[in-house]
């Protein structure tokens, strides 16, 4: 009641404030937060590997909280995919599961970006990834996908929370219902990769959504202007 300016990060966060909390409407703004790890040069679109079918089609995962983010989904689509033709691999960041053990599964363990050991592991599995997986079954926001964004990775997630901002459904990866069986995942990554002009346009778009708004330069630019309109009032 107190607030002049009511900061969120995603339109899920928004109308829980309206919802739950009776905020002010037109105290609230949404400003999207921004990527913890990004490249260390520009990522340029023309470089990212397009997955040709029947070929080579890595999968990415970050989850610090592996049953809340459902990583045991993730390994069974991988594994889906491999039994349609695909040379699959799942790169799972996380704290240590009973996934780690699948041939699929590459576990990179809890990478700390604190060490710069762990950031460049990180930088490098984005890298080599080609789109980036996150079933959640609740999210507040979702930073990964983002982080997936900076390298010019599309990320296909659950329909669920701040995801929804986070990813824009069609456009710079896909938004699925929370309930959507195995096969439905599997089936939302091939349509995101084929044809591969899909793929091209969905990668660019994901990038260049993060160079306009998912970063924090661009975060702290809108939150400058509306305290500098503030005080200014």
């Amino acid at each position: 009641d107190r607030a002049d300016l009511v900061l969120v990060p995603s339109a899920y966060c928004r109308d829980s404030m309206c919802r739950d909390h009776d905020a002010d409407p037109s105290k609230l703004h949404l400003i999207p937060l921004g990527a913890n790890l990004v490249p260390e040069s520009d990522i340029d679109s023309a470089e990212i590997s397009v997955p040709m079918s029947g070929g080579e089609l890595e999968l990415v995962v970050t989850a610090a909280d592996p049953v809340r983010k459902r990583v045991t989904l993730c390994a069974d689509v991988t594994e889906v995919l491999a039994s349609r033709g695909w040379r699959t691999r799942l790169h799972y960041i996380g704290p240590h599961h009973k996934i780690c053990d699948r041939n699929v599964v590459e576990w990179a363990g809890q990478l700390d970006h604190g060490v710069a050991s762990d950031r460049q592991r990180h930088r490098e599995i984005l890298r080599r990834a080609h789109l980036a997986i996150l079933p959640s079954i609740s999210e507040m926001y979702g930073i990964a996908p983002i982080e997936s964004a900076a390298f010019g990775r599309p990320s296909i997630v659950s329909e669920v929370g701040g995801l929804t901002t986070v990813v824009q459904d069609g456009v710079t990866g896909r938004c699925l219902p929370v309930d959507t069986p195995v096969s439905g995942w599997a089936d939302a990554v091939e349509s995101m990769i084929i044809p591969a002009e899909r793929y091209r346009a969905c990668s660019a778009a994901a990038l260049h959504r993060y160079h306009q708004e998912l970063n924090w330069g661009a975060w702290g630019r809108r939150v400058g202007g509306l305290v500098e309109e503030l005080v200014g009032n």
